[in-house]
C-alpha cells in the first residue's frame, strides 16, 4: 500500500510536498524516482502521484486525475468532549479520527477538574495528532481540533449554528 501524504500544492498535473513530510519521504523512507504515493488535498480528493524529483526541501510529483476519497463518511461529525484529565484528550482525538469525526471541540464544564495551561501549544499538538491519525487510517481530510470552549452555554451556542 502506498504511503499517504497531505498537501495543498496540487495543480496542472504536478504537486509538491514540503516540510517534515518531504523530509520523511525523501530521507527517512529513502524514496526513489518513479515511486508511487497517495496525495490528499485535505478536501476528500486523493491523487495517485509518482515522484519526479527532489528539489531542495521538497519532493516533486506528477499526479493523475483526482478521485473522491472512499474513507470519508457521508456526514460531517463534530465531537464535543468535556475536557478530561491528563493526556486522555489525545486518545479521544486519535480514535475519533479513526471513527470518522471531522471536528473536535473540547469544552469545560462545572464537572471538569482539569485546568490546563498553554492551550495554544496544546492545540497545535492536538491538530498534529489528528493529522497523523488521518494519514494512518486513510482519511481524505484533515480533521480540525478547535480551541476549548469555556462553558456549556458556549457549546450550546456553537451547536445551535448547525441546527
Amino acid at each position: 500500500m502506498p504511503h499517504r501524504y497531505f498537501t495543498t500544492e496540487i495543480a496542472d498535473g504536478t504537486a509538491f510536498l514540503r516540510g517534515k513530510d518531504a523530509h520523511h519521504l525523501a530521507r527517512v523512507m529513502r524514496a526513489k524516482l518513479g515511486e508511487t504515493v497517495i496525495l490528499c488535498d485535505g478536501n476528500a480528493v486523493e491523487y495517485t502521484a509518482h515522484i519526479t524529483g527532489f528539489p531542495e526541501d521538497a519532493v516533486e510529483f506528477s499526479v493523475e486525475e483526482g478521485y473522491p476519497s472512499t474513507a470519508e463518511p457521508n456526514i460531517t461529525v463534530t465531537l464535543y468532549a468535556g475536557y478530561p484529565k491528563q493526556d486522555k484528550l489525545e486518545e479521544i482525538i486519535q480514535h475519533g479520527v479513526e471513527l470518522g469525526c471531522a471536528r473536535f471541540i473540547p469544552f469545560f464544564s462545572r464537572y471538569c477538574v482539569a485546568a490546563p495551561k498553554k492551550e495554544e501549544q496544546k492545540n497545535t499538538r492536538y491538530n498534529r495528532i489528528a493529522a497523523e491519525a488521518a494519514k494512518q487510517c486513510g482519511r481524505g481530510i484533515l480533521p480540525k481540533v478547535c480551541m476549548p470552549l469555556k462553558n456549556f452555554a458556549a457549546v450550546c451556542a456553537d451547536w445551535a449554528q448547525y441546527d
